[in-house]
């Protein structure tokens, strides 16, 4: 299905999602509405999705000839496995990786995003930790406690054993993220490459064919 990928500044997110009609993705520690993305809005229903999972979900539904992430019968329990890992590995991130963040973006972004982190944990970014090894270790633990799910699928690669679904990208989305922000090449990476016995390295593996974005 042919789409086109639009990039918004950090800044523009929540102007931009009330001019299409995006819903809010959560609230802020005041009670005001929070804006997220990923979108999308998909022009053949005239329909607006924020939410990663909501957006999967939609695409499901919607074109149902596509290839599933949500095979038949597995919804409920797709849910369920994605609120036990958003709690046990999503929960937090080690704050250096927001300061890796920070380093990445455009000037108008950045001063948007330092400014959104230091209200939100109460002290300035340079004050962020590099990343101690008690936390990377509770990291680790955290996706020791996932892959043992992956081991009572009978060795596959995946959360269903053959079968790619919807959570395999959940569970690898932070891998995904600390290989860009420090590179193929940083010792951090290789070293999370190691965890569980190198599960997660074959993961990773076989989901390059969906890390590329078309423009």
């Amino acid at each position: 299905m042919p789409y086109k990928t639009v990039w918004v500044e950090y800044p523009d997110i929540e102007k931009l999602s009330k001019e299409i009609g995006s819903e809010p993705t959560g609230n802020r520690k005041d009670g005001s509405p929070y804006y997220s993305l990923p979108t999308i809005q998909d022009p053949n229903t005239n329909t607006v999705v924020s939410d990663s999972y909501r957006i999967a979900e939609y695409l499901e539904k919607t074109y149902p000839d596509s290839p599933k992430l949500f095979p038949e019968g597995s919804e409920g329990l797709q849910a369920a496995f994605h609120d036990m890992v958003n709690k046990t590995i999503y929960s937090g991130f080690p704050l250096e990786m927001m300061k890796l963040v920070h380093n990445i973006l455009l000037p108008r972004s950045q001063e948007y995003f330092q400014r959104a982190m230091e209200e939100t944990f109460g002290k300035k970014l340079a004050e962020f930790s590099d990343g101690s090894e008690v936390q990377w270790e509770g990291y680790k633990v955290a996706y020791s406690k996932v892959a043992a799910y992956y081991d009572k699928n009978g060795g596959g690669h995946f959360i269903q054993g053959d079968e790619l679904t919807y959570m395999d990208f959940n569970v690898a989305v932070f891998f995904a993220w600390r290989k860009y922000l420090t590179g193929e090449e940083s010792d951090e990476w290789k070293k999370m490459l190691t965890w569980d016995n190198g599960k997660w390295a074959k993961l990773m593996e076989a989901l390059k064919p969906y890390e590329s974005v078309d423009e």
